[in-house]
């Protein structure tokens, strides 16, 4: 956003007038001007940009790099294999790898924070990944990837991402109830069965869900059964 003004020094020949044009490599705009001027720099002006001094003898040249300077901003946080979700679930056990990418120069300094908790930082560098291995529910939460450089280090550029972890369904508790027989009539011969009552657990990170479920495991042949006459 600044204002950019650069002359071109030369030394004159002979003869000694002189035409200057200045050539951008980016897009080969061209100054017919001593001086090369741009009114706002933005971060595409970035590149070489050649003073070319001519007489009636031969042309000659200099180049120059106008390097442009900015802020730290995120320009990406994400999941591998989620690039641009913000709310991610991944089931227990398995692996995440965070990659933070900055756009910044000079280079940044990254950190991915869990909640207040720096999980991996780096300096000097425009890119930074994290990898937590065998995920349990207690990675689950929100985490944020910060950037900043001499331009905005009491503002870093932030980004979030919200990770759920699946908690696969636990075996809490067994209870077996059996059918009593002696109490049987002969319509309910082919039918009747010996269940086992299941009490399973399903969690998602931390919040469980009870459930019970009759399966059965054995069924009873009418032989074995005492018929109420």
């Amino acid at each position: 956003g600044a204002a950019l003004s650069y002359p071109c020094l030369f030394i004159p020949g002979n003869p000694s007038e002189t035409s200057i044009v200045w050539t951008s490599s980016v897009d080969h705009r061209q100054w017919n001007s001593q001086i090369v001027s741009i009114s706002s720099v933005q971060r595409s002006d970035d590149g070489m940009y050649t003073c070319t001094a001519t007489n009636k003898m031969a042309p000659t040249g200099s180049p120059i790099q106008i390097g442009i300077h900015n802020e730290s901003l995120i320009s990406d946080f994400h999941l591998t294999e989620h690039i641009g979700t913000v709310t991610v679930t991944k089931s227990e056990y398995s692996d995440a790898t965070f990659t933070c990418t900055v756009d910044s120069n000079p280079l940044s300094t990254l950190k991915i924070r869990k909640e207040d908790e720096i999980r991996r930082s780096v300096e000097n560098s425009k890119q930074l990944e994290y990898t937590i291995v065998n995920l349990t529910c207690w990675d689950a939460g929100l985490y944020t990837c910060d950037g900043s450089n001499k331009f905005n280090n009491n503002t870093p550029s932030t980004k979030d991402l919200r990770l759920f972890v699946h908690q696969g369904a636990l075996l809490a508790g067994i209870s077996i109830r059996t059918l009593q027989p002696d109490y049987m009539t002969k319509q309910h011969c082919n039918t009747q069965s010996l269940h086992t009552q299941s009490l399973v657990r399903h969690s998602l990170c931390g919040r469980d869900v009870q459930a019970v479920q009759n399966v059965p495991i054995y069924q009873i042949p009418p032989e074995k059964l005492k018929l109420q006459q």
